[in-house]
């Protein structure tokens, strides 16, 4: 969350989902600190890169910031993650061992990310019951089966 901890659990989640509602806190920096949308959309990374939906920040967000660069960026930030998230639709719509190792092997899928809810790839495939690609994920990736998500 802001403060480098991983949100593990939903507690969590809603911790950073409340803080992102107490916009008003953020007002004046945003406003008056020439460094403080860019450290705050830099949290929103952050936080996006956890897997955390950014979507229900939104309303709150852009009501008080929509036409300023501010909600242009987290905008942005937030249609990212929805691109970052479909690239692992080859894995959830059944796709082939080796349609998986091109997507990986040219860029389309990054292992390391997170989809939606926080899962990595070797979760997905193991969610998936996809046997072929843990294996293939393990040994020539060398991804870690007890990577946290």
């Amino acid at each position: 969350c802001a403060f480098g901890i991983k949100p593990a659990t939903e507690m969590m989640i809603q911790i950073c989902k409340t803080m992102a509602s107490n916009c008003n806190m953020w007002r004046d920096e945003i406003d008056t600190n020439r460094d403080g949308p860019n450290k705050i959309l830099s949290w929103f990374q952050n936080v996006a890169d956890l897997g955390i939906d950014l979507r229900p920040f939104r309303i709150d967000l852009l009501r008080m910031h929509e036409e300023t660069d501010f909600g242009k960026e987290f905008v942005e930030l937030e249609q990212k993650q929805l691109r970052q998230w479909s690239q692992f639709d080859v894995v959830k719509q059944g796709g082939t061992l080796d349609e998986v190792q091109e997507a990986v092997n040219n860029g389309n899928l990054i292992i390391s990310r997170r989809d939606r809810g926080g899962l990595h790839l070797i979760h997905i495939s193991a969610a998936y019951d996809r046997v072929d690609l843990l294996k293939w994920l393990v040994t020539s990736k060398g991804m870690d089966l007890n990577l946290m998500d």
